[in-house]
């Protein structure tokens, strides 16, 4: 008898699960064949009930989950509904509902409890910080990253510091090589692992200062580990499953408080200031943002652990994301399979060169620079086809969104969370221009030049202006423009929460290459086929720019008469 009560247990799982399957199948089909002008998107068929479609989605295969719905889930729907583990999803697949959520007024849709979660679950900070955060602290902090960061001339100030400390690592990497001895064939390195060492440590400094690698001397070993673990914590993966996430979220923000803690005891009874020294950079703090953001933090009485979680949250936007980004793009230009791109962004990069901004402080003309053709679709791509991010929404009133099918409007209803996956934009096969969707075209995003159209700049950038000491650049046949695919990118999120770095972040990137490419010369080793762009590294939905599934190897020499650099 107990054998037989034994086998009841997954005998009735399994009608269970049968169940649901046929239920929730129904229930698509007559979905499907409603005509109504205004419903619901349609339910995505599931086998488990109140998990829902949760294993499929947490595939740790950037775009897998939302390739398979769409194999056999028209696009047409504009939408679905879906389950994950009890929460009600509706996934939204057309440009125009996306635009129009991000649109919504924050009594009707916001997305508050993802932005606590990715605090409190993936940072680490106490419920009591947040509480302290939480409403008139999260708008002034809002304040100081437009004033410091988010506006083209806070931007530019940063990118004076990052570029000056990159320059000098550069200048070491230099004399390393010197030093090594000059060689026809250059040493050999692992790519994208030389350029992450300086971008980090550039980035980083030009933000913090350069104490905190002095009171956290594994600071770059640590975050590299707990940089792809973030979204285990965010989707609340449990420690009896895997502690390494939790172990390593511990010893970074552990680190990062001892690095203010040292601060505060070297200031005594001083708040810090932005406007103290009157530098837009120290030592000890860093930039104008982080003195003002640690200024805030101490008047909303946050504690040194939760002001060090809220900084951990600044590192990781600043280098999880541009770093792996420069990593594509100049993995792509030297890509040996395409060896027209690398002269082609060289001229341009020569073009913004020897110029100089008004202080004398940039040895390229930035709008140039950021303004070229090719770089600008070469960035675009990498984040058409690297982009993984989730707009997420928790609907708290009824709405409606409309679709680019005037006779149809999806209606969302409260309660639900509204979810929008950049990979069915970003892959959509009618979307775009060039080759096919899944094959990276660093040229897609080029027009003959007498079509072009509006340039792709972020909303808070003024239109671009050439430096007035700009070299003349020889008329090209073709010229950047996203077209109509713009209003299918969402790279950097959407609404209140756009990423706040995003003006920067472009800035970094393209200033890292320019840099790295006018001092130093790379060739593929000579095995033919020796060199492979790697694939996506496992990841979950919504890592943002998704990392590298590895590296290549090729051949660095110092560039320019002598060994010396070009740009110092």
């Amino acid at each position: 008898m107990a054998f037989q009560a034994l086998l009841m247990v997954p005998l009735g799982l399994a009608v269970l699960c049968l169940f649901t399957f046929m239920k929730t199948n129904l229930l698509y089909q007559i979905a499907i064949r409603d005509k109504s002008v205004e419903k619901e998107p349609p339910p995505l068929p599931h086998t488990i009930p109140w998990l829902g479609h949760v294993f499929g989605f947490l595939t740790p295969v950037p775009g897998q989950f939302f390739s398979r719905v769409l194999r056999w889930y028209s696009r047409d729907h504009g939408g679905a509904s879906m389950k994950l583990a009890g929460r009600n999803v509706r996934l939204i697949f057309s440009t125009t509902a996306v635009q129009a959520l991000l649109k919504a007024k924050t009594d009707v849709a916001n997305s508050d409890t993802m932005i606590k979660d990715m605090i409190c679950k993936g940072l680490g900070l106490r419920p009591f910080d947040y509480a302290k955060y939480v409403g008139h602290g999260r708008h002034l902090e809002h304040e100081v990253s437009s004033k410091y960061l988010l506006r083209p001339t806070g931007a530019d100030v940063l990118l004076r510091q990052f570029a000056r400390v990159m320059k000098g690592a550069l200048m070491e990497e230099s004399a390393r090589l010197a030093v090594a001895g000059d060689n026809k064939m250059g040493e050999t390195v692992h790519l994208y692992e030389w350029l992450r060492s300086f971008m980090f440590k550039a980035s980083t400094t030009s933000f913090f200062g350069e104490r905190i690698f002095i009171e956290y001397p594994g600071l770059t070993r640590d975050f590299w580990q707990f940089e792809p673990l973030f979204l285990d914590l965010l989707f609340g993966v449990p420690k009896f499953v895997n502690a390494v996430p939790h172990t390593m979220q511990q010893r970074v923000v552990k680190g990062m408080t001892s690095w203010i803690e040292a601060n505060d005891r070297a200031m005594g009874d001083k708040v810090p200031s932005p406007d103290v020294p009157d530098e837009d950079w120290e030592p000890r703090w860093g930039s104008r943002l982080v003195r003002a953001r640690e200024a805030l933090f101490q008047s909303l009485d946050i504690s040194a652990g939760g002001r060090a979680s809220f900084e951990l949250g600044l590192l990781f936007a600043l280098n999880a994301n541009a770093v792996p980004a420069t990593g594509w793009m100049l993995m792509h230009i030297l890509d040996p399979n395409k060896p027209d791109i690398l002269p082609r962004i060289m001229a341009e990069i020569q073009e913004a060169v020897d110029v100089g901004d008004a202080n004398g402080k940039l040895d390229f003309d930035l709008p140039t620079l950021l303004n070229q053709p090719l770089l600008q679709s070469l960035f675009q791509e990498v984040l058409r086809f690297y982009v993984d991010v989730l707009i997420t929404r928790g609907v708290y009133h009824d709405m409606k969104l409309p679709t680019e099918d005037s006779q149809t409007t999806l209606l969302l209803k409260k309660g639900t969370i509204a979810m929008a996956p950049s990979y069915v934009n970003h892959y959509d096969p009618k979307g775009y221009q060039g080759a096919p969707v899944d094959e990276f075209d660093p040229e897609r995003f080029l027009v003959p030049a007498d079509q072009e159209g509006p340039g792709y700049h972020n909303s808070d950038e003024a239109p671009y202006q050439p430096h007035e000491k700009s070299p003349k650049a020889g008329k090209k046949p073709y010229a950047f423009s996203p077209g109509a695919a713009g209003a299918k990118m969402i790279p950097f999120g959407g609404g209140r929460t756009m990423c706040p770095g995003r003006v920067f972040a472009k800035r970094e990137v393209f200033s890292s290459l320019a840099l790295v490419l006018l001092n130093f010369e790379f060739a593929p080793l000579a095995e033919p086929g020796s060199y492979k762009i790697p694939g996506h590294v496992a990841s979950y939905s919504g890592s943002g720019i998704i990392g590298h599934g590895g590296d290549v190897k090729v051949q660095i020499k110092r560039r320019g008469a002598a060994g010396k650099p070009n740009v110092v």
